[in-house]
């Protein structure tokens, strides 16, 4: 997916989501998530969104592109900002899935892996997050809106790669990572 909206596809893609990205007229993903077992979410530029996914994924994401927050110091008080999904990620069965909204808060499905479930017992539910990634072995990576970023169960390579990229002293920033079949992942930074 590239800035301006335009996309590459290699290989099989369900046909609905072939059908919706590649249409004549409409507005441009700004989005787009994929999982094993078919599942997928892809969000426009419009605010519209459609995905496939467990029946739990309709509710949160429904309520994850309309909630309203109080901004400010005073949360009684300001302006309401809309809080939307920006990061959606697919675990390893069906029911598994991790959104984080744009005021940083989370909600997540199903069973994440071990170290990632501690992480978020550890850190109290705290709502600073930018993105998850979360991949078909138990993989994940967690970055934060302050920068910082976990990760486990990825393979040497990957984790190699993210502790280069992270050791810059603040001249390298991880932007995302997605972790795809047979330890491949797909790894972007500045």
């Amino acid at each position: 997916l590239r800035e301006n909206g335009a996309f590459d596809v290699v290989g099989k893609i369900p046909a609905i989501l072939r059908k919706k990205l590649f249409r004549s007229k409409g507005p441009m993903p700004d989005q787009i998530a994929l999982g094993t077992l078919g599942r997928y979410y892809v969000h426009f530029v419009d605010g519209s969104f459609f995905f496939y996914g467990p029946p739990a994924m309709s509710k949160t994401l429904i309520h994850g592109n309309k909630q309203k927050q109080r901004r400010g110091k005073d949360r009684n008080r300001g302006k309401r900002g809309e809080v939307s999904v920006v990061s959606v990620a697919f675990g390893k069965k069906l029911d598994d899935f991790f959104i984080v909204r744009s005021d940083g808060s989370w909600e997540s499905n199903g069973s994440l892996p071990a170290g990632l479930d501690g992480l978020m017992e550890d850190r109290k539910g705290r709502a600073d997050l930018l993105w998850v990634a979360l991949g078909a072995n138990d993989e994940w990576c967690v970055r934060s809106k302050h920068g910082r970023v976990w990760w486990e169960g990825v393979s040497v390579e990957a984790d190699e790669a993210l502790a280069d990229i992270l050791a810059e002293d603040g001249e390298n920033e991880l932007k995302f990572i997605d972790f795809g079949k047979d330890d491949t992942y797909f790894l972007l930074h500045k």
